[in-house]
């Protein structure tokens, strides 16, 4: 199967379009599958590549223009402005790259102001899919689905960007969505047919974590600098705002008499770290806290073989992020919140512990039965690695997919 795969948004090039879609491409290749790449980053001038490069690179301190509130629906004018611009040339780009390349199937990822490239590919008869993402926009039957507010602000165009939205989810042939739960409530927002929705949950590569049977956890604690009798619950992430990274240190301040302190790993950096930095210092927790920062990602593998326990402290309800897989891959005890989507992946005392959402104490609970009863958690985590690698394989999630809707459409 030839397959045009198509990532909109500017700060993805094909040279480093990021983990996922690099596990993509190479998943569907060895499948047997030829493969194009376009990203948006492709196609912008020189100027415009650089300035979204530095922008996206230094996200935790974006420039002063951003910083200023009267300012905000300028700037996001501006910019919207721009992607209009950006999809113009993206969507001649594909055009171009359609008629040579003849794909049996066209796929794109969802990014704001990127209708008229998706348009292009309908126009010239290729079978469309929408690999849905929840963006800083969305149309009005989306924004039911995702349950929370919009966040977008104001700006001129707005009103466009979600008929946009609006048409694309009417337009596409297919979905690809992240869950179940996702695929349920989009069949009924949208009002199309389930038929038009195929599942990929995320995946993991699983020989990227394949260290902690190479070195022990007294050695990557040794070789990191952590103590070798702690109690070390980590978080890896980007201290965006859905993660809830405040809630763990919550959960480690909870009353001492329940058992020996807890410690905290936070890997990582992004705009919600000053607001976990102020939290511990308000609950005077900052000897029990240990701010990582970012870390090159084969360093990753290394603060998780160090760990009693993976959490993740929050997440949106619809998607279960590809952290938790690599966390479960690493025969790590995850402890994540109560979602259905997370239920889809991990069940409840046997592969991960889940807890009630935005609970401190609750999270903090879960902890307390791993820290106090580390076969519990060693048990945890070598079910968990069987499944994550049973089960959560590109091949058998992404790629399955796309084998199922090319048969769609036969």
């Amino acid at each position: 199967m030839k397959l045009l795969y198509v990532v909109s948004g500017q700060s993805y090039s094909s040279s480093n379009p990021g983990r996922k879609i690099q596990s993509l491409v190479r998943c569907w290749r060895e499948m047997g599958h030829e493969i194009e790449l376009i990203c948006g980053g492709d196609v912008l001038p020189p100027r415009r590549k650089e300035r979204v490069r530095k922008g996206h690179a230094n996200l935790a301190n974006p420039p002063w223009y951003r910083k200023k509130r009267y300012l905000a629906p300028i700037v996001a004018s501006i910019s919207e402005v721009l992607n209009l611009k950006h999809d113009r040339r993206l969507a001649k780009v594909v055009a171009d790259r359609i008629r040579t390349f003849k794909p049996d199937l066209y796929l794109q990822r969802s990014s704001r102001f990127d209708g008229l490239t998706l348009s292009m590919a309908i126009n010239l008869g290729v079978p469309t899919v929408l690999e849905w993402k929840d963006g800083d926009v969305c149309s009005p039957r989306a924004r039911r689905v995702l349950r929370r507010p919009d966040f977008y602000g104001f700006s001129l165009l707005k009103w466009y960007a979600r008929k946009i939205e609006t048409w694309k989810e009417s337009a596409t042939d297919f979905f690809i969505v992240e869950s179940e739960v996702l695929k349920r409530r989009l069949t009924h927002e949208l009002g199309r047919d389930s038929n038009h929705f195929v599942v990929a949950h995320n995946a993991v590569e699983a020989k990227d974590f394949e260290i902690k049977g190479i070195i022990s956890q007294s050695e990557a604690r040794k070789k990191l600098g952590l103590h070798p009798s702690d109690f070390i619950s980590t978080f890896i992430g980007s201290f965006a705002w859905y993660q809830g990274v405040e809630l763990l240190i919550d959960a480690i301040a909870t009353d001492e008499r329940l058992g020996p302190p807890m410690r905290v790993v936070l890997v990582g950096d992004g705009p919600g770290r000053k607001d976990v930095e102020r939290r511990t210092r308000e609950l005077g927790v900052e000897d029990r806290v240990d701010f990582v920062g970012k870390v090159p990602h084969e360093m990753v593998p290394q603060y998780l073989a160090a760990t009693n326990a993976a959490v993740l402290p929050d997440c949106t309800d619809i998607i279960s992020p590809i952290k938790v897989l690599e966390y479960m891959s690493m025969g790590l005890p995850v402890v994540l919140p109560d979602y259905e989507a997370n239920r889809e992946v991990v069940e409840h005392d046997v592969t991960g512990l889940l807890f009630e959402p935005r609970d401190a104490v609750a999270l903090g609970d879960q902890l307390r039965r791993i820290q106090q009863n580390p076969e519990l958690g060693s048990q945890i985590g070598e079910a968990a690695r069987k499944r994550a690698r049973e089960r959560f394989s590109w091949e058998r999630t992404w790629g399955r997919a796309i084998l199922e809707i090319r048969e769609r459409t036969k």
